[in-house]
């Protein structure tokens, strides 16, 4: 729900807080996702890398996705989310 009224006002001609949405939890990467496509390609690109960098698996750091104690359905669908991006032309 967050992704989505921040993405709305943006789209109505508010500035987009890509970094305040950079920086939300792995429950709202899907949903953060599956909006790209709607905000301007500047804050697309900042957005995609924000995404990949916290949320790919092999990303630097990712060592608590690694052992299986870290593991958690949010952050296993953010990973997913990430993966589907990079699958996508």
């Amino acid at each position: 729900m967050v992704v989505e009224v921040n993405v709305r006002r943006a789209e109505r001609g508010r500035p987009l807080d890509v970094a305040y949405l950079s920086r939300l939890s792995a429950d709202a990467a899907p949903a953060l996702a599956a909006t790209l496509a709607r905000v301007e390609p500047e804050a697309r690109a900042t957005l995609e890398r924000a995404l990949a960098t916290r949320w790919r698996p092999d990303a630097p750091g990712a060592s608590f996705r690694a052992d299986p104690r870290g593991w958690n359905l949010a952050r296993a669908r953010a990973a997913a989310a990430v993966r589907a991006l990079s699958q996508s032309p």
